[in-house]
């Protein structure tokens, strides 16, 4: 006898089967005639697991049933019972079932919801259950990790991707990187993603940042070159889950790419069964920037020119060579940077629309940092710290070293005055606030039919080539809302309670990140 499976006869009026601690009692009506149930004990190897336990989102192996028939349905729900061990005290028990779904090729889990009831002292766990198909019982540490976990056990994450590049000098190939991470690695800064730091640290630039999509990654990936003069092959490869849910998942397969500078070109990504070239997973530019080349050359003429101090305090304002270092370095981040130092928006916006002041991005960046530098509270400290809230370590390298055993007084910088939760509710989003909520929000077209945007506003922002992210797109969508005459905070936080952004209600409703 196979102890991993259990056959029996419930005859129509019910019964009881049970193995490995699964208990199914089959009461009255459920069945509409004698059934031969059978219970099936899975081994972890059936089912991926591996990642869950290396990343430490489940601290045992789950015990997983089938129940036979498969596609049988109850006449009336019956009653599944799991016994558990309370192993982690922080953990909590979770049924989830499982059925094979033909369009996926595999089997899509889900959490049961139907009458759970959980008794710690019997430790056990109920459920009632409609049919017959997969169950298991899995130990996790609160509801809010199941939704990873989910991901994990389908192999379909929601994630981004960064393309980022770096060329040594003109005469050097192109040098282009990949990074693909989850949405819950990314969903509090994507700047502390390792993978994103040590390529930035590398000296490497971001090109457009990818939408969120859906990734099967039990199907193989390919990645392509479309530069003019670049010889399009495609590049397959598979993911490593642990790694793009933890510190994020590069391709380096593209180290020496011979294209003229400035390259202008598309990084995509599709999956491999994907034929139509509209169906891409990411599609995303690369706008080198031909300036940061002559940043040598510029150093020179400014060193003549312009003498840069030889001791720098933090209230020492920065230097043209210091703003046209950055300025050819920090691409589309300027917008974001200024954003943090609560440059308005509507300044940043006059910039941004501008082409004939301000033709390329590094004119752009020159001339935040110029409205940066002229605020009376300008203090390197602070700007270095926002930096690193980008996840822009390297341009910190780019500016001179502060003084640190010089005893001038630094002036402290404003504070927002303290407001009344009433008046505060009233308030308008700081450029800052719009900033780092822009950076977190994905779903800014959902957000914006929530909160009334005119369809009109939402169609020519999706296809403006002057937002050119998410990001930028849904600082627009604040900033338009930001505006109207229905303008609330209250508002706001319900309406990113709909988008399941549960994260960012409390920051608006305090206006905890008006502060520095």
């Amino acid at each position: 006898m196979n102890p991993d499976v259990v056959t029996k006869l419930i005859p129509a009026y019910g019964g009881v089967i049970d193995i490995d601690g699964f208990i199914l009692k089959i009461g009255p009506g459920c069945l509409a005639k004698d059934t031969e149930i059978t219970l099936i004990k899975h081994h972890d190897r059936d089912f991926a697991i591996k990642s869950l336990l290396d990343l430490g989102l489940l601290e045992a192996v789950p015990r997983v049933v089938q129940f036979l028939p498969v596609g049988s349905k109850f006449l009336r729900p019956a009653d599944l019972t799991i016994r558990f061990e309370n192993t982690v005290s922080d953990c909590e028990p979770f049924i989830l079932h499982g059925s094979y779904r033909h369009d996926y090729q595999r089997i899509v889990w889900e959490l049961v919801t139907n009458g759970i009831k959980v008794n710690n002292v019997e430790r056990v766990v109920n459920a009632k259950i409609n049919g017959f198909s997969f169950y298991s019982l899995i130990s996790a540490r609160g509801v809010m990790t199941l939704p990873r976990i989910l991901s994990h056990l389908n192999r379909s994450f929601t994630c981004r991707a960064y393309p980022l590049y770096r060329r040594l000098s003109t005469t050097d190939p192109l040098e282009i990187s990949v990074v693909i991470f989850s949405e819950f690695v990314g969903e509090n800064k994507e700047e502390d993603i390792q993978q994103l730091k040590d390529l930035l640290d590398q000296g490497y630039v971001k090109g457009e940042r990818g939408v969120l999509k859906r990734v099967h990654t039990n199907r193989r990936l390919g990645i392509s070159l479309h530069f003019p003069g670049v010889e399009n092959v495609p590049f397959w490869f598979d993911i490593d889950e642990p790694q793009l849910d933890s510190v994020g998942f590069v391709i380096d397969h593209f180290h020496e790419v011979s294209v003229k500078s400035p390259a202008r070109g598309k990084v995509k990504i599709s999956e491999v069964d994907r034929k139509d070239e509209n169906e891409s997973l990411w599609s995303m530019h690369v706008r080198e920037m031909e300036e940061k080349f002559r940043v040598e050359e510029t150093k020179v003429i400014d060193s003549a020119s312009n003498p840069e101090p030889k001791v720098v305090y933090s209230d020492t304002k920065l230097t043209k060579g210091e703003i046209t270092r950055m300025s050819c370095g920090v691409g589309f981040d300027w917008d974001s940077l200024g954003g943090l130092m609560d440059i308005p928006y509507s300044d940043r916006e006059e910039i941004r629309v501008d082409n004939l002041n301000y033709p390329g991005i590094s004119s752009k960046a020159k001339k935040a940092f110029e409205l940066l530098n002229d605020n009376p509270f300008f203090d390197r400290h602070i700007l270095v710290k926002y930096f690193k809230e980008l996840g822009r370590h390297d341009l910190e390298e780019k500016m001179l070293p502060v003084d640190q055993d010089g005893s001038e007084e630094v002036k402290p910088p404003p504070t927002p005055p303290a407001l009344t939760e009433e008046d505060l509710l009233r308030t308008r989003l700081s450029a800052r606030e719009m900033s780092r909520l822009g950076r977190c929000i994905g779903q800014w077209e959902q957000l914006a039919g929530l909160m009334n945007i005119p369809r009109a506003d939402i169609d020519e922002l999706r296809y403006s080539l002057i937002y050119q992210d998410n990001r930028a797109q849904a600082e627009k969508i604040l900033s338009i809302f930001n505006n109207m005459e229905g303008f609330s905070r209250e508002k706001l936080a319900r309406c990113l309670e709909e988008i399941q952004r549960l994260d960012l209600v409390q920051p608006v409703k305090t206006g905890e990140w008006r502060n520095l």
